[in-house]
């Protein structure tokens, strides 16, 4: 009977503790984006390759690769110079705009102040990772660009 008593109140622990709400918020896709303290893109792949290689990224200099693009929760966008300019003289703000989710959150379209809207599809969205694809027609050729982000810390 103690054998008995003793696996009930365990199942019934494991029961309750499995149930039990964690207090941690769930964040909306927008609250995701305007989160953390920018966004740093770590990856760019391009399909079909491009002079026999899919890693796009590879080919930008590295005082384009520390560029953070940061989200407000106002729906505006602003990219900027990371830790290295490219030039002395090139602002710290290149490109800014608002942005705006769909309806049902799975894509993101930016509008920059100085072009026209542009949409990408979101493939992964956490507090950590951003990762977004977008379709890009050059000549007769449909290029797929796949954009990989980390948070800032």
């Amino acid at each position: 009977m103690k054998k008995f008593l003793t696996t009930g109140a365990i199942v019934i622990s494991l029961v309750y503790s499995s149930c039990n709400k964690s207090s941690d918020p769930v964040l909306t896709r927008g609250q995701l984006l305007a989160s953390p303290k920018g966004w740093i893109t770590t990856a760019i792949t391009i399909n079909p390759e491009i002079f026999g290689s899919a890693d796009f990224f590879a080919s930008y200099t590295a005082c384009n690769k520390d560029d953070i693009l940061f989200f407000t929760s106002e729906g505006n966008y602003r990219r900027e110079e990371g830790a290295t300019k490219c030039s002395p003289a090139d602002p710290t703000i290149w490109d800014q705009g608002t942005w705006k989710l769909n309806s049902d959150k799975t894509t993101i379209t930016e509008t920059s102040f100085s072009s026209g809207p542009v949409t990408y599809t979101i493939l992964e969205l956490t507090s950590s990772i951003f990762k977004i694809t977008r379709e890009q027609p050059v000549d007769s050729i449909n290029y797929v660009f796949t954009i990989t982000s980390s948070a800032v810390k």
